[in-house]
């Protein structure tokens, strides 16, 4: 959906290097597990599916050792991830990802037990308001790189997210500036680190995107939005795969369809937005992404769906 590189060289990186996850997922809520008071106590056990997509900083290291702000290259994946969810102590709900699987410019994310990744990656979900709750997951994943081979993580990379008011959260926050999870090859070598400090700037309530009247209306609410300037829409057409996903290469034509759109939200509420795509054609299909642009010109993608959107 964004024009980004279909190819990473990690190879031909100096002092190799990696990253920083940041996952955004859109799914509909189970009506029992929020929003309302107490919605943590009255969700029941069961098994969440959705669509990820990650943001991945690309950073170098040398000696040994994390460097602070020599960023390489954005990088963005998507696939599906499977949490299931237990009744836990009062007011908390025990997760675990049982499976991840991102892709993307020829790099493989794969986390959970289901994968074949210890230990496993467990967190949980704990009331803080009568409507609101905290997340966190403590993930193990493996990272397959071309040419590199396959890297792990020994210390849990922490994903939190804040505030949120159903399952599940649409945004995930990482710890502040300064926090890495470092990433180790084959023989237990330090040749990588995750970098949290790329944090997403917003918490989508809804995104959303339908024909209507020949043309295609695309919705979203946002909970949160800390240092985000505007958004902006980006689409593809005629999806090669049949399916929508962040890669350029997907598509036969990608590009933003719409001017900027101001933020008219804060860090302690959001707001509502919606933009029509007049410029669409009967018998097309289309697949969007809601791109939000920080001050510093940060720009984070949203896959609005993976379902393309038929215009008759």
């Amino acid at each position: 959906m964004l024009k980004v590189k279909s190819k990473l060289c990690l190879a031909a990186i100096s002092s190799l290097t990696l990253v920083s996850l940041n996952v955004s997922s859109v799914m509909a809520a189970p009506p029992v597990c929020g929003p309302g008071n107490h919605w943590v106590d009255k969700c029941p056990a069961g098994t969440d599916i959705t669509n990820s997509t990650a943001v991945v900083t690309v950073v170098k290291a040398r000696n040994d050792e994390c460097l602070e702000d020599k960023i390489v290259e954005n990088l963005f994946l998507t696939g599906p991830t499977e949490i299931e969810r237990q009744a836990g102590v009062p007011h908390q709900i025990d997760t675990e990802i049982v499976s991840m699987v991102l892709n993307g410019s020829g790099i493989t994310v794969r986390a959970g037990v289901n994968q074949g990744i210890t230990p496993a990656s467990k967190g949980e979900i704990v009331e803080t308001i009568p409507t609101e709750a905290d997340s966190e997951f403590r993930v193990y994943f493996e990272i397959d790189v071309p040419g590199i081979g396959t890297l792990h993580n020994i210390d849990p990379h922490i994903m939190r997210a804040k505030g949120i008011k159903f399952i599940l959260p649409t945004d995930w926050h990482f710890p502040p500036k300064g926090t890495k999870t470092k990433l180790y090859n084959e023989n237990d070598e330090l040749v990588a680190c995750l970098d949290g400090r790329h944090a997403l700037s917003i918490t989508l309530d809804s995104l959303t995107a339908k024909p209507e009247n020949g043309k295609v209306k695309i919705e979203w609410e946002t909970a949160t939005e800390e240092n985000n300037a505007h958004f902006l829409i980006a689409r593809g057409d005629e999806p090669a795969s049949g399916v929508c996903d962040l890669d350029p290469n997907n598509y036969k034509n990608v590009g933003y369809t719409s001017s900027q759109i101001n933020s008219r939200g804060t860090s302690v509420s959001g707001a509502s937005y919606q933009f029509t795509d007049t410029a669409v054609t009967a018998g097309t299909k289309y697949c969007y992404a809601l791109v939000d642009v920080d001050y510093d010109g940060t720009k984070t993608p949203h896959l609005v769906s993976t379902q393309p959107v038929s215009i008759d």
